[in-house]
């Protein structure tokens, strides 16, 4: 696969996830508080595997291709090819942290659980906006030359 695809496949997981977070911070989680507390855990249980269903295809091609360009010969050591992939190793801590934190969550409304998610997420929106933005420096750094066409 050429890596221009391999890039864009990038990009286009970046702007999904990070879409769906921003859609999440502002319209899900302001209405967190206002769920009454019976029905808050299953609410909450059923959001979180819903966005893990949702989320789970988008991570792993993000992943896979920050994998992928890391894994492209370079010929410095931390070559711009490199940050998309610790950026993702960073993403995926937050993410494992949210899982305990979701835990905590589908016990009850907690609102430290609830602004450690939030923060969390702000955290990853920042991750795939840095991973979009080397992206696009790697797309304008790999564009064919007008001479190849």
């Amino acid at each position: 696969m050429k890596i221009n695809k391999v890039i864009l496949f990038n990009l286009a997981s970046n702007f999904f996830l990070m879409g769906n977070i921003i859609t999440t911070q502002f319209l899900i989680f302001p209405f967190y508080k206002d769920i009454n507390s019976s029905t808050f855990m299953t609410y909450s249980s059923i959001q979180f595997k819903t966005s893990f269903v949702l989320l789970l295809i988008p991570m792993l091609i993000d992943i896979i291709t920050s994998f992928i360009l890391y894994r492209q010969p370079s010929t410095k050591k931390l070559s711009l090819q490199s940050y998309p992939l610790y950026i993702s190793i960073i993403i995926l801590m937050a993410i494992l942290i949210q899982f305990i934190i979701f835990g905590i969550l589908t016990q009850g409304f907690h609102i430290i659980a609830l602004k450690s998610i939030i923060l969390l997420n702000w955290l990853r929106v920042i991750g795939w906006s840095l991973k979009s933005l080397i992206a696009f420096i790697l797309i304008l750094k790999n564009k064919p030359s007008s001479e190849a066409v």
